[in-house]
């Protein structure tokens, strides 16, 4: 292993990628060839300190020499550089306050690669501080839609989020980048509870022009546990959306609920005449989750197994 650390130090940049990808293999590095790689960061050429960053990004456990060594890689002048420091650090499990502090630094750095790497990295911390919390926050005002995508994604591990950081990731709906809309939604979406506030903020999002944003605001709501008349009468309102991926987003989100009313299943029973035939099946699908049907809900059953559609059949 050291003949292939000296490789590092190489002219042809071939040689050394390869060497970085057959160290970048070996899942436990002896002390020895870390502080190797870490001696490497002073080398003349960024792309050698960058892929000695990326090495040691693969090993599980880092000593906290080797994390201050990458934590140093982040006033690099290179950003080639202080991005793979900022991703290798973020394969760590449990990175200390300190650590973590200067990870929120980067979220001023200049380059937007970097702020992304950054959020990212902090993005795999079990728990974050509020104040790395509010920080990540503030990156949804980011210039670029891959930082503010990857600052809502950073929140998806944290099992309790504040009314305000939730109001903060609703507002992300309206984001003119759908992978940051998605992002916001995948995040709300792992939320066991959503506050009134909350619900209620999503529930307005049915009038929003973008069809996209209606069906994410539907399908984040489908999973909650229990969902207020209100709420599931504003998803039943859905059912005569012009599009019909909200109708279905609206359908299967209700189907979740163990027990509809019986307004709620006489509204199902009018999806399944839907001209979309995902509509119907997703509409099926919820009616049959029911342990009691009206005999009207059941002949409207009945009817599609004449239906061309195997699916919905």
């Amino acid at each position: 292993m050291a003949s292939l650390v000296e490789l590092f130090k190489e002219k042809d940049s071939n040689v050394r990628e390869s060497a970085a990808r057959a160290l970048g293999n070996q899942s436990a590095l002896s002390d020895t060839i870390m502080a190797a790689f870490v001696e490497l960061f002073k080398h003349e050429d960024w792309r050698v300190r960058s892929s000695a960053a990326r090495v040691l990004g693969n090993q599980s456990t880092l000593s906290e020499t080797t994390v201050a060594s990458l934590v140093e890689l982040f006033r690099e002048k290179d950003s080639s550089v202080r991005s793979s420091a900022a991703e290798a650090l973020g394969n760590q499990s449990a990175l200390s306050e300190t650590t973590m502090v200067a990870f929120v630094e980067l979220f001023k750095d200049e380059k937007s690669n970097v702020r992304s790497s950054a959020a990212e990295a902090l993005g795999k911390q079990s728990t974050l501080s509020e104040t790395t919390v509010a920080s990540l926050v503030e990156l949804f005002k980011d210039e670029d839609s891959n930082v503010r995508s990857s600052a809502a994604i950073a929140l998806g591990k944290q099992s309790a989020l504040s009314d305000r950081t939730m109001a903060a990731l609703v507002e992300l709906f309206k984001d003119e980048d759908w992978r940051v809309r998605s992002s916001a939604a995948r995040v709300l979406g792992k939320q066991s509870t959503l506050s009134d506030t909350t619900t209620a903020a999503l529930v307005g999002l049915f009038r929003h022009e973008d069809r996209r944003v209606r069906s994410s605001a539907a399908r984040v709501l489908g999973n909650q546990s229990t969902l207020s008349d209100a709420t599931m009468a504003a998803l039943v309102g859905l059912f005569k959306d012009e599009d019909s991926n909200v109708r279905r987003s609206a359908a299967e989100a209700l189907g979740k609920e163990s027990t509809l009313s019986e307004t709620t299943m006489a509204a199902f029973v009018g999806l399944l005449k839907d001209e979309d035939s995902n509509v119907r099946r997703s509409a099926a699908e919820a009616l049959g989750k029911q342990s009691t049907l009206s005999e009207t809900t059941m002949a409207a059953l009945v009817e599609l197994f004449k239906e061309k559609d195997s699916n919905v059949r």
